[in-house]
C-alpha cells in the first residue's frame, strides 16, 4: 500500500490531573484533519495503583492511535487510487465493462457499442462476475460525452478479486487516447511507467491476415510466441495466434500476475473474468 503523507499543523499541551497530554493536529495528503493525542504521566502521580490505572489508559490511547493511523492509510482507498473490493469506491463511474469469453468483440463494444443489446442484464452494469451477464456494458452517456474526466481507471477482476489495475490522468484526453504510458499515473505493474514497449493502446495490434486481434494491449516486445513479453492483452477474436492469448472463447483478458512484465509463455499469467473502465 502507498505511504500516507502527513503534515503537522500545530500542537497543544494540556494537563489532566495526573496526566499531561500533548495533542498534535495533522493534515493528511488529502487535506483531511485528524488529531493524535500523546499522553504521559505528570510527576505528581501519588500511588502505584494510580500509575497502573494511568498505564491502562495510556494503552487504550495507543490502541486508539493505531486505529487512527489505519484509517489514514485507508484514505488512499476511499479516494479511489487503488480499489480492492468488487465495487469501485464512490465518486467513480463505471464507463465500460468487458466480459470475457462471450464471443463478442470487446473493442467494437467499447468504441461504438456494436454487439450490445439495447437492454443488457443488470449484472453487466457492475463487476460482480457471480451475477448473470452475457454481454459487455457501455455507458454511452460517459463515453459519448467525454468531458471533465480527471482520472480513468482500468481494472481487472478474476473470480471477483481485483488482480491488476492502471490509473490514468484523464485531463485533455478523449475516450480512445487516455490509454497511454504518457498519461499513466499509477499501476499494479511497478515497472510499467518507465519501461520500453512496442504497444500501449486501445486500438492495439490488429493484423487479421495473421489472426492477430490484440486490443487494449500493453506489451513490452515480441520474440515469437515463446518470446513475447508484456503486461496485458485482450485477445478479441479466434483462433488465437499464440497459445498464451487464451483458450476456447474470446475475448480473453491475459494479464501478468506479478508487479513487472513477464514472458507470456513461461511467466505467471492469469486470465481475468471482467475488464472494467471507470472515470472520476
Amino acid at each position: 500500500m502507498a505511504s500516507i503523507k502527513l503534515a503537522i499543523r500545530n500542537s497543544d499541551i494540556c494537563n489532566r490531573g495526573s496526566f499531561m497530554c500533548e495533542v498534535t493536529y495533522i493534515n493528511d495528503e488529502f487535506g483531511r484533519n485528524s488529531d493524535i493525542s500523546i499522553i504521559r504521566p505528570n510527576s505528581d502521580v501519588s500511588s502505584l495503583d494510580s500509575v497502573h490505572e494511568k498505564l491502562d489508559s495510556l494503552t487504550a490511547s495507543v490502541n486508539s492511535l493505531k486505529s487512527s493511523v489505519k484509517k489514514l492509510q485507508q484514505c488512499l482507498l476511499c479516494q479511489g487510487s487503488r480499489p480492492t473490493d468488487v465495487d469501485f469506491p464512490s465518486g467513480w463511474t463505471l464507463a465500460f465493462r468487458g466480459t470475457s469469453a462471450i464471443n463478442k468483440s470487446v473493442f467494437d463494444a467499447y468504441k461504438t457499442g456494436t454487439g450490445i443489446p439495447a437492454n443488457v442484464e443488470s449484472g453487466c452494469k457492475q463487476v460482480d462476475s457471480s451475477k448473470p451477464c452475457t454481454n459487455h456494458y457501455r455507458n454511452n452517456e460517459v463515453l459519448n460525452n467525454w468531458k471533465g474526466v480527471n482520472k480513468v481507471a482500468f481494472v481487472l477482476y478474476e473470480k471477483n478479486a481485483l488482480v491488476a489495475y492502471m490509473v490514468f490522468d484523464g485531463r485533455g484526453t478523449d475516450n480512445m487516447n487516455w490509454f497511454s504510458q504518457e498519461k499513466l499515473e499509477l499501476s499494479s505493474w511497478t515497472d510499467l511507467k518507465t519501461s520500453s514497449y512496442n504497444f500501449f493502446s486501445i486500438e492495439g495490434d490488429l493484423r487479421p491476415f495473421n489472426l492477430i486481434y490484440r486490443r487494449f494491449i500493453v506489451n513490452k516486445f515480441y520474440g515469437g510466441c515463446g518470446g513475447d513479453w508484456g503486461w496485458f492483452s485482450a485477445a478479441d477474436f479466434m483462433p488465437f495466434f499464440c497459445p498464451w492469448e487464451g483458450a476456447n472463447n474470446y475475448p480473453s483478458f491475459a494479464y501478468v500476475k506479478g508487479s513487472n512484465s513477464t514472458n507470456w509463455s513461461t511467466g505467471k499469467v492469469g486470465y481475468a473474468d471482467v475488464m472494467a473502465i471507470y472515470v472520476n
